[in-house]
């Protein structure tokens, strides 16, 4: 089952979230939704992107970054982190994030690590030594065009 939701205010559509069961990671089901949700559904309703919701999840935030939309970095929620490469140490269902700046407590609550495994700061250098091992990522607020 896959789903994905949007609301629609004035002539835009506000991504809301995306639901899917049972789907392999090799299938890419988030990708394949946000591209059919942004280069076919929302051209053929005749509307444009719009202000999403509060994105938490790492990968979906970078796709939303890659149609153009940027990260509302005033909110309170915000978080800047890093996207780091998957290692044997992470879990294989979880990408792997160290904080970077923004609101450390909401980075680091125990409600959103089912959107991704937190390796603290100060073990980056022993499981990561390469001097800029990660890609930037804004979670914990909403995109906007």
């Amino acid at each position: 089952m896959a789903r994905l939701s949007y609301v629609k205010i004035g002539e835009k559509a506000c991504f809301a979230g995306m639901l899917f069961r049972d789907a392999p990671s090799e299938y890419r089901a988030g990708t394949s939704m946000l591209e059919y949700f942004f280069e076919e559904a929302t051209p053929a309703l005749g509307l444009e992107p719009g202000k999403t919701s509060v994105i938490r999840k790492p990968i979906i935030a970078l796709l939303l970054a890659k149609y153009g939309l940027q990260p509302d970095v005033t909110s309170e929620t915000w978080s800047h982190a890093g996207l780091l490469v998957q290692r044997d140490t992470t879990s294989r269902n979880h990408p792997a994030l160290h904080f970077i700046e923004g609101n450390e407590p909401e980075f680091n609550g125990d409600q959103h690590r089912r959107y991704y495994d937190i390796v603290p700061n100060r073990e980056l250098p022993y499981i990561y030594p390469l001097a800029s091992p990660s890609r930037r990522v804004d979670i914990h607020t909403s995109y906007a065009p």
